[in-house]
């Protein structure tokens, strides 16, 4: 608005503006063009001298008089997006330079390096109107930006090296559902071992429950059972793990204000709830196992000359189960479908209505 105002011709290069994003990069380079940006303009973004395609005389012309010239009107907390900005201009061997403004109530400046600056110009009595151009300042400015991007690294490394404990218990998850999938193709190998766990985690008769629904229905249908009851348990445990964990990252750091290390913490806090995620997994595993009432082998109907093929017909996994939803079934209400003795309304036949349009145009919208 500032430059409507003085008759500042000028272009807008923003993310609003894809149709004319690339003329107006295209044009920025020609004597006396003027473009306001965001940082899009910062990476990638290649001004050729005289507008493109380049007019000899008009490059040669904007070459004399200096070239392109950037104008910062903030510094960043990061000196690569400064550095990439500075880099528009001079590109190729071309002249060209740049120039950064800045003010006092600055978030960079206030938040690291405005006292100092300030007690400078208090210090010299300078007037607010007057740059300052000094290499203190300048040295200041980049001190405060190291500090954040010091800050901002150790930020992402506790980031990442969270992500790292969370990685180790997805493995884990992810192996023990693939073990206990592998029952149905590869029975003899996984048993002792499920069985084992499973006998860790209760006190119920684990394995002579499952021998007995095993010699019921067979091994190769029996693995395929135990899978079935398996992962939703383990999936609905994982999910809520999985919330859990972000609950603690969320106030992990507090615990620096007890002089304690967040990220040992972390990892502290994420083993126990593990270990007692992998618990509560194999006890509600056996606990589905033994509820278990009955089972069996149904013959599946084929047609005449097909080979006749076996699955198992799982019963009652959780006691009341099976009753309930076969009295659900019979109490529930038969809907009969309404029938109208009116002729059906062709899309291209005249509206009932009168109206003198098709009954697409009309009623039938």
């Amino acid at each position: 608005e500032l430059l409507a105002r003085r008759g500042v011709t000028h272009e807008i290069l923003n993310a609003k503006n894809h149709e004319k994003e690339a003329l107006i990069i295209a044009q920025a380079g020609r004597k006396g063009a003027v473009t306001v940006s965001t940082n899009m303009a910062g990476r990638g973004v290649d001004i050729i001298l005289g507008g493109d395609p380049p007019d000899a005389a008009e490059q040669e012309e904007v070459r004399n008089i200096g070239g392109l010239h950037v104008i910062g009107t903030e510094r960043h907390e990061s000196r690569r997006i400064d550095n990439q900005l500075r880099g528009r201009s001079g590109r190729q061997g071309d002249l060209g330079s740049s120039r950064f403004y800045l003010s006092l109530q600055d978030d960079l400046l206030r938040i690291f390096g405005g006292q100092q600056v300030e007690s400078l110009m208090t210090r010299f009595n300078l007037d607010e109107s007057v740059p300052l151009e000094a290499g203190i300042v300048s040295h200041a400015i980049e001190n405060a930006q190291k500090k954040v991007e010091s800050f901002n690294f150790d930020r992402r490394k506790h980031t990442v090296e969270m992500d790292d404990v969370m990685n180790v218990h997805r493995q884990v998850i992810y192996k023990l559902r693939r073990r206990i999938l592998e029952l149905g193709s590869d029975y003899a190998a996984n048993e002792a071992w499920l069985l084992a766990r499973l006998s860790e985690h209760s006190s119920q008769d684990i394995a002579g429950a499952w021998n007995v629904h095993k010699d019921a229905v067979g091994e190769q249908v029996w693995g395929g059972v135990v899978w079935n009851i398996s992962w939703p348990v383990i999936n609905l445990l994982w999910m809520e793990h999985l919330v859990d964990m972000d609950r603690i990252r969320e106030g992990i750091g507090l615990h620096g204000y007890a002089q304690r290390d967040p990220m040992v913490e972390y990892k502290r806090q994420g083993h126990e709830r593990f270990e007692v995620l992998i618990a509560k997994i194999y006890s509600n595993i056996a606990e589905r196992i033994v509820k278990i009432e009955n089972i069996s082998v149904a013959e599946r109907h084929t047609p005449v000359g097909s080979q006749g093929k076996m699955f198992y017909q799982a019963g009652v996994f959780e006691s009341g189960v099976g009753e309930e939803g076969r009295e659900y079934n019979r109490k529930k209400p038969q809907v009969e479908p309404v029938k109208s003795n009116e002729p059906k309304v062709g899309r291209n036949d005249p509206c009932p209505c009168g109206s003198g349009k098709k009954f697409k145009r009309c009623h039938g919208r």
